[in-house]
């Protein structure tokens, strides 16, 4: 039977069937380094396969200036979308700070409106427990100032019926001198609580102008009756009109 394809070269068959030429020629390339003595030929393959897989690899001149320049546009826009970022962040930084500061400056705005009514407040206490001092310290001098005065009032209403008590015994052993005793009348007057109808009742009774008596002795029943009578009641004394 005849072989029709006894007469293909291997480089031929790869050349047809191959699907991946950079990988074909890397083959060629790689049996064409490995011969031993290479002709004019192989070496001009060679150096055309190696030219053939820097296309492979890189592209032609034109395909890698454009890809060197698409590169470049791609850094550049890179670099802007940096610089931009960079930018929104410096934006997004000096915000924040700017918010921190206002919220700084309301604290301490706050902080010193606190402090201002704080020490209003205080203001207001301390004036409060100064004018309760002072009220109190009024009222006690009231008090203390009545008490004084009631004070005064007891001792005056004790000497003054000391003095009545005394005056009524000199006046009662001058009668007793004189052999007259006080008129019922005049000793209830004296021993009762002052009473005003009485006193006048009695000093009409017993005026001078009466002459029942002995002048002396008028006199001294006038001081009993006298005595008994209130330091008030004195200024509008009608006792001796007949």
């Amino acid at each position: 039977m005849t072989n029709y394809f006894s007469k293909l070269v291997v480089e031929d068959t790869e050349d047809t069937t191959s699907k991946n030429p950079g990988r074909r020629d890397k083959k060629k390339l790689s049996r064409l380094l490995e011969k031993e003595h290479k002709s004019k030929e192989d070496l001009q393959k060679i150096e055309t396969l190696r030219t053939k897989l820097n296309v492979y690899d890189f592209g032609s001149e034109e395909n890698i200036k454009k890809r060197d320049e698409e590169k470049q546009i791609q850094k550049n826009k890179e670099k802007a979308r940096r610089k931009k970022k960079e930018k929104e962040i410096k934006k997004k930084e000096e915000a924040q700070k700017k918010i921190e500061e206002e919220l700084k400056r309301k604290q301490e705005e706050e902080i010193q409106k606190r402090k201002r009514e704080d020490e209003i407040q205080q203001k207001k206490r301390e004036e409060e427990r100064i004018r309760e001092e002072e009220e109190s310290k009024k009222k006690w001098e009231e008090k203390w100032k009545k008490k004084c005065e009631e004070e005064r009032k007891r001792n005056e209403r004790k000497e003054e019926a000391e003095k009545k008590s005394l005056t009524v015994s000199c006046i009662e052993k001058e009668l007793q001198e004189l052999n007259v005793n006080i008129p019922n009348d005049i000793t209830t007057f004296i021993n009762k609580p002052y009473d005003k109808k009485e006193y006048y009742k009695l000093a009409r009774k017993y005026h001078p102008d009466k002459k029942k008596y002995k002048e002396e002795v008028i006199t001294l029943f006038t001081q009993l009756i006298n005595n008994h009578r209130p330091v008030l009641d004195i200024k509008n004394d009608e006792s001796w009109e007949k």
